[in-house]
């Protein structure tokens, strides 16, 4: 599910991850709770919650509270149920997953001509010298404007565990 007010508010948000280099007060946030379709993401019982906010590549700061505050604007008492984060940025992503280039979990640009040619111009463009993995065309995607930064959260586990 995708997390904003408003059109607007949405382009604020992203205008200041990509173009004025700040992460914003009010993230664009995507989110999933994966728990809900697959039971095997989570304890017995329990569930589990992934947040992604928009931040400018290469930043260095940690946007955990805003994508908090965020959620807590359309879920009030959600941080009541939180029992535990773990959370990481843009360089933590990339060291997790080297396709994250510059932390970018959508493994780069996905706009303009960016859509048809990437990861190379060529007639068979996803014949790569690269071995094949889960997304083997993206290393060659040049990391984008705006990358992400992830906070997960699990509600409270019953019987007081």
């Amino acid at each position: 599910m995708q997390v904003g007010a408003s059109q607007a508010e949405i382009g604020t948000a992203l205008h200041d991850a990509s173009r004025a280099g700040r992460a914003p007060d009010r993230p664009f946030l995507i989110t999933v709770q994966p728990s809900v379709a697959d039971p095997t993401r989570a304890p017995e019982g329990k569930h589990v919650f992934w947040a992604y906010g928009h931040v400018p590549n290469g930043w260095r700061g940690d946007l955990t509270d805003a994508i908090e505050r965020q959620l807590e604007r359309f879920a009030p008492g959600f941080r009541d149920r939180v029992l535990a984060r773990a959370t990481m940025g843009p360089a933590e992503l990339a060291a997790h997953n080297a396709n994250y280039v510059g932390g970018d979990i959508a493994c780069g640009a996905a706009s303009g001509l960016q859509l048809l040619l990437r990861p190379r111009l060529s007639l068979f463009p996803y014949h790569t010298p690269i071995r094949p993995s889960s997304s083997a065309p993206r290393p060659h995607r040049p990391a984008p404007a705006c990358t992400a930064c992830r906070g997960t959260t699990r509600p409270r586990p019953s019987g007081g565990d």
